[in-house]
């Protein structure tokens, strides 16, 4: 299995079904669903879990959206297949009264959600499931895979995700690119936002952040066959609106977006705090152990 498979596997497009109109040359084509990407999100165990229920964690934007309480997700092992023809198992976002079934960040100014695969249509995956009806699930992130150093400026990293600007014929499989920091607090590098010279766009929110097994360390020392890390969850790209002007050269009162490049992530530690904030939640009431979901 090559080095990258495994972050291909934990790594999820996170869409919506949509009805496909006919293109124009087909006027009497039957309209079609089809998969339309909202983003991604990375399967993930909680802190200390070895194995069991496994959890879905996302910028919270691509699932807090008005409206929508359902969302699609399709796997690495749908790669092959059109978006046209597998729209993927169904996640079950809010319940009968509206409420989220996703659990997001305690700290409200941090961009993060998990939601359980309790909620996620099991028979749909196309995975078989466990004796214990888990579904069985070819990679999960654990402990042993995140960063046990700060990043630093200048650490090559690699981005999974669903850029929108790509067509679908693409889009059914993870794109990988590459990136590098380009800022880290100086005094909380573990601990807040990872700025990534990228060119990360729409739909690689939620994606994961993790370095290749070879590059240089923070002191220029090449390393190779170094197991790659988890370093953190893509939320954002920023751009810089420009004024769009009419054929006389008068600006018009819409602006477009000219984006530069930059990404910003939230760092594996934060990502950490939000699992074993529902890790706690559920010891709390359910201090015997027994499986549930908050």
């Amino acid at each position: 299995m090559a080095w990258l498979d495994f972050w291909r596997h934990i790594t999820v497009a996170i869409g919506e079904q949509r009805l496909r109109a006919p293109l124009p040359n087909q006027p009497h084509a039957a309209v079609t669903p089809v998969f339309r990407h909202l983003g991604t999100g990375v399967i993930t165990l909680l802190p200390g879990q070895t194995n069991g229920l496994p959890w879905l964690v996302t910028a919270k934007h691509v699932i807090d959206v008005p409206g929508l309480s359902q969302a699609r997700l399709r796997f690495a092992w749908h790669d092959a297949q059109p978006l046209d023809t597998c729209l993927g198992p169904r996640l079950q976002l809010r319940d009968a009264s509206g409420q989220p079934l996703w659990v997001a960040h305690p700290n409200p100014t941090i961009d993060l959600a998990c939601i359980p695969f309790t909620h996620v249509a099991v028979d749909e995956i196309g995975r078989a499931p466990t004796s214990s009806g888990v579904v069985s699930l070819p990679a999960v992130l654990s402990d042993p895979q995140y960063a046990a150093t700060p990043p630093f400026v200048g650490m090559g990293v690699m981005i999974l995700g669903y850029p929108g600007a790509l067509d679908s014929t693409f889009l059914a499989r993870a794109v990988a690119r590459q990136a590098m920091v380009s800022w880290v607090s100086p005094t909380l590098p573990s601990n807040d936002y990872l700025l990534l010279d990228g060119n990360i766009i729409h739909g690689n929110s939620g994606g994961p952040v993790f370095t290749p097994p070879s590059g240089t360390d923070e002191h220029g020392t090449f390393q190779a066959g170094v197991p790659p890390r988890f370093l953190g969850i893509v939320i954002q790209t920023r751009f810089q609106p420009l004024t769009v002007m009419d054929p006389t050269g008068q600006p018009l009162p819409a602006q477009a977006p000219s984006f530069i490049g930059i990404g910003v992530a939230e760092p594996a530690e934060r990502v950490r705090e939000l699992l074993q904030h529902v890790a706690t939640q559920m010891a709390t009431k359910h201090p015997s152990g027994s499986p549930a979901t908050p």
